[in-house]
């Protein structure tokens, strides 16, 4: 995803992980994710598929990280 892809190089840091749980059952299943930079949480994200949960992790990820001061 071009969210994904742009949070790290255009803020000059390491990529994120994600961590992503299924929740429900299979004809329901609610994905959420967590998108992580070291150790801090930075944005969380659902959907009804793995990439589109991860997808709104990074959206709020990269918000997040926009709105900090530069070092």
């Amino acid at each position: 995803s071009p969210i994904r892809l742009a949070i790290t190089p255009e803020l000059g840091l390491p990529p994120p992980r994600y961590e992503v749980v299924a929740e429900g059952p299979d004809n329901e299943r609610v994905f959420q994710a967590v998108a992580w930079l070291g150790d801090e949480a930075l944005g969380r994200g659902s959907g009804t598929n793995k990439k589109s949960a991860e997808v709104g992790a990074a959206a709020e990820a990269y918000e997040a990280l926009a709105d900090r001061p530069a070092h």
